[in-house]
């Protein structure tokens, strides 16, 4: 399979997002599409798969070093049960690893999309100890046309 964009392209659409003062204007949204953008090319998945991703189908693993040396790589994936290609809900993994490229790297952009939500606009972060008050919270949150936040896709 051709990626469709090279190293120089991807780093163009990141400074795009974070330095055009159309997207400043609505940052929030534009970290929020960066954060969808990135982990949709690293995972080669679609839209409604993200749209449809919840906090609780996130997971983090540090994959063991190589034999060639002692090299950390950390791994966000995300369980998935229903797709285009998955109508008959089998539980199916996808993941990112880590980007040497900070800039491009979708861990790091999600991890600041989170931060964003939780810290600069007041979202209260879910209470992970109760299972219910998470279960329904979507990684990806739709603003509507005022520009309020609601939780999921439709």
């Amino acid at each position: 399979m051709l990626d469709t964009y090279d190293e120089q392209e991807k780093l163009k659409l990141v400074n795009y997002w974070m330095t055009n003062p159309k997207v400043l204007k609505n940052w929030g949204i534009g970290l929020r599409d960066l954060s969808g953008f990135l982990i949709m090319h690293s995972q080669v998945s679609r839209s409604e798969h993200l749209l449809a991703t919840q906090l609780p189908d996130l997971w983090t693993r540090i994959l063991k070093p190589a034999e060639e040396g002692p090299v950390h790589c950390p791994v966000l994936g995300i369980t998935s049960h229903q797709s285009k290609m998955n109508q008959v809900g089998r539980v199916e993994y996808k993941a990112c690893v880590r980007h040497r490229d900070p800039r491009v790297c979708a861990m790091g952009k999600v991890a600041f999309w989170l931060f964003y939500r939780w810290e600069v606009e007041k979202e209260p972060p879910p209470n992970t100890l109760v299972a219910r008050e998470w279960y329904d919270l979507y990684l990806i949150k739709n603003y509507s046309r005022r520009g309020d936040p609601e939780e999921g896709s439709t």
